[in-house]
């Protein structure tokens, strides 16, 4: 026999079943083109069975223990990550002023109460001001309302505008002001009462002022002197040439 018989008469024994899968798909068809996605799935597959099995950790395994497989909590597997050490310097700023204002802060809150209510000066000002405002309640209205627009002014508000007055009218009332002015001088000196002396009433000042000894005369008095000397020199020569 030769070879061409021998494996044919092989094959008739085997039967079909040499040229089959283990599916039962004929072997031909593999020869045909295999798609991407084919291709992508069974490496997908290989790729599971080459994996190795987890460990598992302790959490794990009480969570398999107490049959909590399903419930999952990420903070408890959740771990700090390490502070990262970053390659660039970081520079910062810091203002001078505002540096000194936290070290007074920080000053003043290490301070105990009792040497604080210690330090800490009475507003006097303040204070004042409080009992004026206190004794302006006691007041009646209209005096009242004065008091409150002479406190403000005090304090710095703008006074108030003077209320408009016809021409005529002010003038009749100063007239009358001056005729009670008047008969008052007369009854007090009738009476022997002195008058007051006005506080912006100008004194009469001495010519020549001294100041701790020293004289000091005035630039008008200066220029008088040599205005005198000029009148007798031209007078004198004026003579002379006569």
């Amino acid at each position: 026999m030769g070879l061409t018989s021998r494996v044919l008469t092989k094959l008739k024994a085997y039967g079909d079943s040499f040229l089959e899968d283990s599916d039962g798909a004929p072997k031909t068809d593999a020869s045909k083109p295999v798609s991407r996605k084919s291709k992508c799935h069974d490496r997908d597959k290989r790729r599971t069975c080459s994996t190795a099995p987890t460990k598992l950790t302790k959490i794990d395994r009480m969570r398999i223990e107490l049959g909590l497989e399903d419930a999952y909590d990420g903070r408890a597997d959740a771990q700090p990550e390490p502070p990262r050490q970053d390659s660039v310097s970081v520079v910062l700023f810091q203002d001078p002023s505002k540096r000194k204002a936290k070290k007074r802060q920080v000053e003043e809150n290490g301070v105990p109460n009792d040497t604080r209510q210690g330090s800490s000066v009475i507003d006097f000002k303040k204070a004042r001001y409080d009992v004026l405002k206190f004794g302006i309640k006691g007041l009646e209205k209209p005096k009242q309302e004065e008091a409150k627009i002479a406190l403000a002014v005090q304090l710095g508000a703008k006074p108030p505008k003077n209320k408009y007055m016809n021409y005529k009218e002010l003038i009749y009332e100063r007239k009358e002001q001056k005729i009670k002015n008047r008969e008052e001088r007369i009854v007090n000196a009738k009476m022997g009462v002195k008058p007051k002396r006005q506080g912006n009433a100008k004194h009469g000042k001495p010519r020549h002022a001294r100041h701790d000894g020293v004289h000091i005369v005035s630039k008008e008095l200066i220029s008088k002197v040599q205005r005198k000397r000029q009148n007798k020199d031209w007078n004198s020569s004026f003579h002379v040439n006569k």
